[in-house]
C-alpha cells in the first residue's frame, strides 16, 4: 500500500502541475484573444466613422477657405517717381534759363533728359506713365478665376491746355503685352490688346483668363486707358470660383490710395520740344483747324 501511495502521489502532483501550466496556457490565449477581438472592434467603428470625420474636416475646411478673401489685388504705376521717360507736359513755356539749360545736355533724348523736366516741374503722360502693373494673388485652395476684364470712366475732363510737350516719339515695342480700355463715361469698355505687329499694330479682344488660387502662380498684367479726353476710371473684374457663379469686384485706386488717371494728349496751342540732328528743337504748334 505504502509502495503505491509512493507511486501515486508524484503522478498526482505531474498531473496538477500540467493542468495548472494549461490553465495559465488558456488565460493567456484568452486574454489575447480579447486583445485581438477588441483591437479589431476598435478599427471596424473607426473606420466606420473614418469617413464622416473626413466629411466633417472637408466642410470646416471649406468654411474657413470659404472666409478668405477671393484674390487680393495689387495696383501700382508701372513707373517709380525718379524713372525716366520720353513724354513730358508743362503748364508753361520754358523760360530762357531752362532752354538754355537743355542745350547744354548731351543726352540724345527726351528719356534722358528726363531729371531735367521733372527739374522745371514737368509731368509724364502717355506710354508707360499712364500704365498700371496689377498683381492677383490668392491664399484659397479653391480655383479663382478671372473671365473678364471691363473699365468704367468715373470722371472725365477736357485735357489740360499744356504750353510745352516734350516727346521724342520712341515707343517700348513690347506695349502690345499691355491691355487697353477705350474710356466712355459710365459705359464699361472692354479689354483690347494689339496683335503684336509693330509695324501693322491692331487691336484685338483680350480674351485671356486668369487663374489663380489653387497654389498658382500671381496673375500679372498691365493695362492702361485710352481717350481723347482725360478720365479717371475703375476695373471692374469678373470672376468665379470654382466654376461657381460669376460675381463682380471693382478697383478704383492704386496701392498709394490715388484714383486710377488717364491724362490726355494736350490740345491747343504748345510748344513742341524735341531732339533732331543733334540738336534741340523748339517748334510751336496750333491747334488743327476744320476745313
Amino acid at each position: 500500500m505504502s509502495q503505491i501511495m509512493d507511486v501515486a502521489v508524484p503522478e498526482a502532483a505531474g498531473k496538477g502541475t500540467r493542468w495548472a501550466t494549461k490553465r495559465m496556457i488558456l488565460i493567456t490565449l484568452g486574454v489575447i484573444l480579447v486583445a485581438i477581438l477588441g483591437a479589431v472592434i476598435t478599427l471596424d467603428i473607426e473606420l466606420r466613422f473614418a469617413d464622416s470625420r473626413a466629411k466633417a474636416e472637408d466642410a470646416a475646411g471649406d468654411k474657413i477657405d470659404a472666409a478668405k478673401e477671393p484674390f487680393l489685388a495689387k495696383v501700382t504705376p508701372e513707373l517709380g517717381d525718379k524713372d525716366p521717360h520720353n513724354s513730358w507736359v508743362l503748364d508753361r513755356k520754358l523760360t530762357e534759363k531752362e532752354r538754355k539749360e537743355l542745350n547744354q545736355f548731351d543726352g540724345k533724348s527726351v528719356k534722358e533728359a528726363s531729371s531735367l523736366f521733372r527739374k522745371f516741374g514737368a509731368r509724364r503722360i502717355l506710354g508707360e506713365a499712364a500704365e498700371y502693373k496689377l498683381q492677383l494673388t490668392s491664399e484659397r485652395k479653391n480655383a479663382i478665376v478671372v473671365t473678364k476684364v471691363e473699365a468704367e470712366a468715373t470722371r472725365c475732363w477736357e485735357p489740360t491746355t499744356a504750353k510745352t510737350w516734350a516727346a521724342d516719339g520712341a515707343g517700348g515695342v513690347e506695349q502690345w503685352k499691355t491691355i487697353y480700355f477705350e474710356l466712355k463715361g459710365r459705359v464699361k469698355a472692354p479689354a483690347t490688346t494689339t496683335n503684336g505687329n509693330v509695324d501693322d499694330p491692331q487691336m484685338i479682344p483680350f480674351d485671356d483668363a486668369i487663374s489663380v488660387g489653387m497654389q498658382q502662380t500671381p496673375g500679372l498684367i498691365k493695362f492702361s486707358g485710352r481717350s481723347e479726353k482725360s478720365c479717371e476710371y475703375r476695373l471692374v473684374l469678373s470672376y468665379n470660383v470654382n466654376s461657381g457663379r460669376t460675381q463682380t469686384r471693382t478697383i478704383s485706386k492704386d496701392e498709394d490710395g490715388k484714383n486710377l488717371l488717364f491724362e490726355a494728349s494736350p490740345q491747343g496751342s504748345y510748344e513742341s520740344v524735341g531732339r533732331e540732328w543733334g540738336k534741340w528743337t523748339f517748334t510751336s504748334v496750333a491747334p488743327k483747324v476744320a476745313p
